[in-house]
């Protein structure tokens, strides 16, 4: 593969960035198809080095904000 994962945390954030670019509109603009999420990640299925620690991650929680709201 194109990356390899050389360190994992014990706790794994992801955050998606759910915008592309719009050149009619010349801006962001927000991707609004629903993302479903699996109980479980694994990362076994990529390319890990040894000193990778944790491979697999299970989902604690998901929250949806706004734009400039915290």
């Amino acid at each position: 593969g194109a990356y390899r994962i050389e360190q994992s945390p014990p706790c794994l954030v992801i955050q998606l960035m759910r915008f592309i670019y719009s050149r009619k509109l010349q801006r962001p603009v927000k991707i609004q198809k629903p993302v479903a999420f699996e109980q479980e990640l694994d990362l076994g299925d990529y390319d890990l080095f040894d000193t990778a620690k944790y491979a697999e991650y299970e989902l604690f929680g998901v929250g949806a904000g706004r734009a400039g709201e915290l």
